[in-house]
């Protein structure tokens, strides 16, 4: 949804529309050993939970001690003077329930959580922000751009946003990480090309030009390179355990399912939101991963990859993303939040036509949006809605002539 949004502000830079989306990623130190069992009972009250429920918390909560086991030595019981209980549900309810008053001083579409991690964006008017320039003759800036553009803070709502957090952080008693969190400025604009000297706590928040996000390399210019050489560098040190356990078994099953539990699920990780991105050469890249792989499974029996792919009944790695993408968006009509990224089309006039879409397509201005992941998971749901119609219709149509040929005899 965070790079589906970013997409869509920039969709219309091209044409005219001089905007740029600054991501500001927050990084909590800490967050769960921080936790203050005092604010987390007090949290649980004002959102509602029952009364009689709540000395049952606090005993949880109340005398937690710890030990630590090293090499059969075990240390003496020590009393937790706080933090969180990791491992449990409760630990997690308590934390989300502690932290659901966090500021949000912005629409929902431009905040994005996920358990201790907050990313907040902010769409940008490049022609009315208030653009600002620095001169080089009175100090040379370590943080602007050739263009020598800058945006000042006090311009920006995410300057009043990172003040509110740190308040908030503070009357929580947590911690924010300055060293980690950071910012990502998404901007097409050749002629805007800016920086910023947002400030978190007095120090300034380093702007970046790629960043981790969820085990997912995101880039500035949102290109899938770096994040491809990433998966495969892992991958193929992943191989090592294919390698071992040929030396051990000629069994292609068991090498199989060792290659798909250790190698192939890293190739897939979050293929829905970069397959659609990925240049020919990527694509190649990644399926070369898994040649080699069947080259070991397979032995001396391997022949071709597509013979292999045919002998242990497994799909190219670009038909399987493809199946993934279909299967994620088959999913997110089940939940009611995720829903809306795929609405379904109406009509407003009420009659039937042949070929109408059964979901709409978000209209896209760049061939950048065009081939990202929302709007291409809409199309694939309208190509599978129309398979489905049609195979129905296929099975409808005998049984409409049978009866057609009953009521003419009857005739």
């Amino acid at each position: 949804k965070l790079v589906d949004r970013v997409l869509r502000a920039l969709d219309g830079s091209t044409q005219g529309e001089h905007t740029a989306v600054l991501c500001t990623l927050i990084d909590f130190s800490k967050a769960f050993d921080r936790q203050d069992p005092t604010l987390t009972i007090e949290s649980f009250q004002d959102n509602g939970v029952r009364a009689c429920l709540i000395p049952l918390l606090m005993s949880f909560f109340e005398n937690r001690r710890m030990f630590v086991k090293w090499h059969d030595v075990i240390s003496d019981l020590k009393t937790l003077p706080g933090g969180g209980p990791q491992g449990c549900s409760l630990g997690l309810w308590s934390f989300l329930s502690q932290t659901n008053d966090n500021p949000e001083h912005t629409s929902n579409e431009d905040i994005y959580n996920f358990v201790d991690d907050k990313s907040v964006l902010e769409v940008i008017n490049l022609l009315s922000i208030g653009i600002a320039s620095h001169n080089p003759k009175m100090r040379v800036p370590s943080n602007v751009l050739t263009s020598n553009i800058i945006i000042p803070a006090e311009n920006l709502k995410t300057q009043d946003h990172l003040e509110k957090i740190s308040d908030w952080t503070r009357r929580k008693q947590m911690k924010l990480n300055n060293q980690k969190t950071k910012n990502l400025i998404f901007n097409y604009s050749k002629n805007y090309q800016f920086s910023t000297d947002l400030k978190l706590e007095g120090e300034v928040v380093e702007t970046v030009s790629e960043t981790k996000l969820l085990g997912t390399i995101i880039t500035s210019d949102l290109n899938w390179n770096k994040n491809t050489q990433s998966i495969v560098k892992q991958s193929n040190k992943r191989m090592s355990f294919l390698h071992k356990a040929s030396k051990f078994t000629s069994n292609s099953d068991d090498l199989k399912k060792i290659y798909m539990l250790q190698v192939r699920s890293k190739l897939e990780q979050s293929a829905m939101l970069w397959h659609f991105g990925l240049t020919q050469k990527n694509r190649h890249q990644l399926e070369r991963v898994q040649k080699s792989a069947l080259r070991i499974i397979l032995g001396k029996r391997y022949t071709s990859y597509n013979d292999a792919l045919r002998l242990l009944n497994i799909e190219s790695l670009e038909d399987r993303r493809k199946s993934l993408c279909l299967k994620f968006a088959k999913n997110c009509l089940k939940v009611d939040k995720l829903r809306k990224i795929f609405p379904k089309s109406s009509s407003v006039h009420g009659m039937s036509k042949r070929n109408v879409e059964s979901f709409i397509v978000n209209r896209t201005l760049t061939e950048r949006y065009l081939n990202s992941a929302v709007p291409q998971m809409q199309r694939l749901l309208n190509c599978y809605q129309k398979k489905q119609n049609e195979t129905i219709r296929q099975l409808i149509m005998p049984v409409n002539r049978g009866l057609s040929k009953s009521v003419s005899l009857r005739n």
